[in-house]
């Protein structure tokens, strides 16, 4: 990480904008480089990132008892052409892996992303509680991946990461994260409320 990635004739900055150097996947996670992630993102593809972003829980509506959810955006090419008819591009991908662009998502979506990544489980959100006994089916994940983002995660906190501040002051118990940074529509651009 150079402190971002030339993307075409734009350039997609690090928050580190001096870079982070040379970086492997537990490095990016705790370090929250974005260029590790702009750079995959357009070797994997959106259409399978998407499909994998669903699987976690995103763009997902949850069967609560509330009355209504933001169920949010899990764009992809398709989408892009349905809504706007124009072709998904490079830069729609770098923008969406960091959660940025045509990406939205709400915090309860996150939270089951997180655990879902965590536990290797298709965990489902419940806001009553019951006598049922939950058995979540397995999402397939090899354990060993599931272990180093776990690994990664807990770096975020513990390991020199972007939240050592979140420690709890409880020995015994420890916590894993992955920092992120909300966009903010320019109020030259926009009203603040409409993108």
């Amino acid at each position: 990480c150079g402190g971002g990635l030339r993307v075409g004739d734009r350039f997609f900055r690090c928050h580190a904008r001096r870079g982070h150097g040379t970086v492997d996947m537990n490095r990016a996670i705790a370090q929250s480089c974005d260029t590790y992630f702009y750079y995959y993102a357009q070797k994997i593809g959106m259409d399978k990132i998407a499909s994998m972003a669903r699987r976690l829980g995103m763009g997902q509506e949850f069967d609560l008892p509330v009355q209504s959810q933001f169920y949010g955006t899990v764009p992809d090419p398709a989408w892009k052409l349905k809504k706007y008819n124009e072709p998904w591009r490079v830069f729609d991908t770098v923008n969406a892996t960091i959660g940025q662009g045509y990406m939205l998502s709400n915090p309860l979506q996150l939270a089951v992303m997180s655990a879902r990544l965590a536990t290797g489980k298709n965990l489902m959100p419940r806001l009553l509680l019951t006598k049922d006994k939950v058995s979540p089916k397995s999402l397939g994940f090899a354990q060993e991946h599931i272990d180093h983002v776990r690994m990664a995660m807990r770096n975020v906190v513990y390991g020199g990461g972007t939240a050592g501040r979140a420690r709890l002051p409880l020995p015994d118990i420890q916590i894993a994260g992955k920092t992120g940074t909300a966009q903010v529509v320019s109020l030259e651009k926009g009203d603040g409320k409409n993108t």
